[in-house]
């Protein structure tokens, strides 16, 4: 195939394995419930985007890839610590949306605490990474390495 191709010749000129891969949103987890959710409950859902990336327009565009309506797609800086002003501005344009549920990155919402959230819907879009190319030697250089 053509992806199998493109990476053997990247091999060949870098001379180390090259390996192909995809992430994939997997599942929604609640953190209200404290439970995992399909993706599909996002199909109709109006959401709150919130995130902290380097392109935060892809988060809300991934959101309605996936059938969210977004109300409120609210993007901070990459790596952001948020902080007590964050937080205002998040509850105030969360109360002023309309939004049913906050849905965030699994990359922001380890930095949140449970203060922080209390009261808040809140929904962390998990992703998932997939080796399509080259899966064989991607684990056999991990297993390598952790040897």
């Amino acid at each position: 195939d053509e992806a199998g191709v493109w990476a053997q010749r990247l091999a060949n000129r870098l001379g180390a394995p090259v390996v192909q891969a995809i992430h994939r949103p997997v599942r929604l987890w609640d953190l209200t419930a404290g439970q995992g959710r399909s993706i599909e409950e996002l199909r109709g859902r109006r959401v709150m985007a919130v995130s902290g990336l380097a392109r935060n327009e892809t988060f809300p565009a991934l959101l309605r890839s996936l059938g969210a309506v977004i109300e409120a797609p609210l993007g901070f800086g990459d790596h952001q610590d948020y902080g007590a002003a964050d937080w205002a501005m998040i509850r105030r344009v969360f109360a002023e949306s309309g939004a049913e549920w906050l849905v965030t990155t699994a990359k922001d919402a380890v930095k949140w605490t449970a203060e922080e959230v209390r009261g808040l819907p809140v929904a962390v879009l998990e992703i998932g990474f997939e080796v399509t190319h080259g899966a064989e030697k991607f684990w056999n250089s991990i297993r390598q390495i952790l040897a």
